[in-house]
């Protein structure tokens, strides 16, 4: 990556990389996102007329975006930009993968590195040691010299796949998770109050969490993950840091040979943020669930809704490094009452799935006039104006979606 603030050499190593190491698809597109507000990036914009690449083929819109690098210094330095290529493959990649490649602007955050070129490679194999695993990114490197990391994987189940879950059970666990998780709160609500919880604010309070500025103007700099570490290690000594793609923080403790108990301590847009939330869950392993050991069927809910909070749950906020270790004092506090209740009653998912959807309770078919009647009072409770604004047909027949505002 070239000088990380200098906008015509990224731009210019974004359209470098995709002429080097890109084979054009029926499906490769860019996108182009210019923003600016001053008056001269407004001119710019104008001029320049981005709009121009929606409709450009691969190898046009690539000319399109190199005619940024041609700008004037200040011209090119009023504007903030994200510019992504997707759908071509990288050379010496096999028919059926895809590729993206993005650069994105941070210049409004004031982040150091203000930009960050990333380039992704996608592609299907029927498992993780299959050789094109490992021989498709040594060849792209061969052809284009650019070096891929394994990132993430996803694995898809067929219905017709031996010792899997069937549909109906695969229905069925995820029913029992959501009535143990009422029977649950209903024990909880009877003995854990959240009066008095320091730092604790519900989600429109905890707006103010989003930004804290010190006094120079700037978020003091607080190591959230190194403070919770350390929390969790003293009061949950039972529980192990597992890893989890996204922004949380997953820790787990067996429960039995299956399944484990999880806990999680989620803090979002992580570099500003001031504020964080907390879920339980169970990690099943079990094959039928599971492609592998180590990548468990997560079933997770947020703490809150053993109160009967939701959609929009309470979080803890804070603004110092001691206003911090106090929320995570208390959170702890809570998972602790809560996991009294939770850890026992969760031994019964490891039968789930050998229930039948007949157990249940509960209508099997609605009217979108009937489901619109149950939602609607639903909705009031967190929005005294919610109102129907459309209902669409699902893709199996005599099903719908409601969307309410």
């Amino acid at each position: 990556m070239p000088d990380a603030d200098e906008p015509i050499a990224c731009i210019g190593s974004f359209v470098a990389a995709l002429r080097a190491g890109a084979v054009d698809t029926e499906s490769a597109a860019i996108e182009l996102n210019l923003v600016g507000t001053s008056a001269r990036a407004r001119t710019t914009l104008q001029e320049f007329r981005p709009e121009r690449v929606k409709s450009a083929a691969f190898v046009q819109a690539l000319d399109i975006v190199d005619e940024l690098t041609r700008l004037s210094p200040a011209r090119i330095k009023s504007l903030h930009y994200i510019l992504l290529a997707k759908g071509f493959r990288w050379k010496g990649s096999l028919p059926g993968s895809s590729a993206r490649l993005v650069l994105i602007d941070t210049k409004s955050l004031q982040r150091i590195q203000r930009f960050h070129l990333t380039a992704h490679l996608h592609f299907d194999a029927r498992s993780t040691t299959e050789s094109s695993v490992d021989a498709m990114p040594a060849a792209i490197e061969t052809a284009t010299g650019f070096r891929f990391n394994r990132d993430a994987s996803l694995t898809r189940f067929s219905p017709g796949d031996a010792g899997r879950a069937t549909a109906e059970e695969l229905f069925v666990t995820a029913l029992t998770w959501r009535e143990l998780v009422a029977a649950v709160g209903r024990r909880v609500r009877e003995t854990v109050a959240l009066e008095g919880i320091r730092h604790l604010k519900t989600s429109y309070q905890a707006l103010s969490g989003e930004f804290a500025p010190s006094p120079s103007g700037k978020a003091d700099r607080i190591h959230f993950g190194r403070v919770a570490a350390a929390q969790i290690k003293q009061h949950f000594p039972q529980f192990k840091p597992c890893a989890e793609p996204g922004d949380g923080k997953l820790f787990e403790m067996p429960l039995s040979e299956d399944p484990r108990l999880t806990f999680s301590i989620d803090k979002r847009a992580r570099a500003y943020s001031r504020k964080f939330a907390a879920a339980l869950g169970l990690a099943l392993a079990m094959p039928r669930f599971a492609p592998t050991p180590d990548r468990p069927m997560h079933l997770a809910v947020n703490l809150f809704e053993f109160f009967g909070i939701g959609p929009l749950p309470m979080q803890w906020t804070y603004s110092t490094a001691a206003e911090l270790e106090e929320a995570l004092q208390s959170c702890s506090q809570l998972l602790t009452q809560v996991l009294a209740k939770f850890e026992p009653a969760a031994l019964a998912m490891r039968e789930a799935y050998r229930r039948r959807v007949d157990e249940f309770q509960g209508p099997r078919h609605w009217s979108a006039r009937e489901a619109h009647a149950v939602a609607l009072p639903l909705a009031r409770e967190y929005a005294v104006d919610a109102a129907l604004i459309r209902w669409a047909p699902c893709s199996y027949p005599k099903h719908f979606r409601l969307g309410l505002s």
